[in-house]
């Protein structure tokens, strides 16, 4: 020993190749290959993400797609099916799969969203039968989002409008998620009235309801 600390030597996970990683991971429930699998291969993921044509409204970090696409790919491959995988190819194939699959589920959740936002925005105003679904219909999902922001005052403003108006979370939820933004579901259940109250004043909602 000679006193100094020494550079750390590359980790074996490092050197050894992309279905062995992936075995491990998957056969082995090891968390570090699984961690090692995650970065290598967040490329993969990010790539996926960008070709879909959902990219151009997307609101969501890389970070929250990769944690996302490699949630699902780990609860579909399972030990017992890995042998449906016999090289690293067909994985990452499953792995862009599995991407494109979440990124569906998430804009079919925020259509759903949507709708329920429009329909509390326009509560007590006088519309036409069906109006709601025109409203979808003419306002994209950006020019939605892009009317919502607008309304947005702060941070807290904003965690409500994204986590409850945009993915249906409840109040509870929220808290739990932002204790250092809201002390109880009371105080998220202020936020979103007041900012559904200031959407309700918003031209590009109240131009749908007749």
């Amino acid at each position: 020993m000679n006193g100094q600390f020494e550079e750390p030597l590359q980790s074996d996970l490092d050197l050894i190749d992309g279905y062995e990683l992936l075995r491990r991971a998957i056969c082995q429930r090891d968390q570090p290959a699984w961690t090692a699998a995650m970065t290598r291969y967040r490329v993969v993921v990010i790539a996926a993400i960008r070709r879909h044509p959902a990219w151009v409204i997307n609101t969501e970090s890389e970070d929250y797609w990769v944690n996302r696409a490699f949630e699902r790919f780990w609860c579909a491959v399972t030990p017992d099916r890995l042998c449906l995988f016999p090289s690293l190819g067909p994985l990452l194939r499953y792995l862009q799969m599995c991407t494109h699959s979440v990124v569906i589920d998430e804009m079919r959740s925020r259509r759903r969203n949507q709708h329920e936002l429009l329909s509390e925005t326009t509560n007590g105003l006088p519309h036409n039968k069906g109006a709601e679904d025109a409203m979808v219909a003419r306002l994209s999902a950006s020019e939605l989002w892009n009317a919502v922001a607008s309304e947005l005052h702060d941070e807290p403003e904003r965690l409500v409008a994204s986590l409850s108006l945009l993915r249906g979370m409840k109040p509870a939820q929220v808290q739990a998620l932002h204790p250092e933004h809201f002390v109880d579901a009371a105080d998220v259940y202020r936020v979103k009235r007041n900012v559904l109250e200031r959407l309700r004043r918003n031209s590009a909602v109240r131009r749908f309801r007749d």
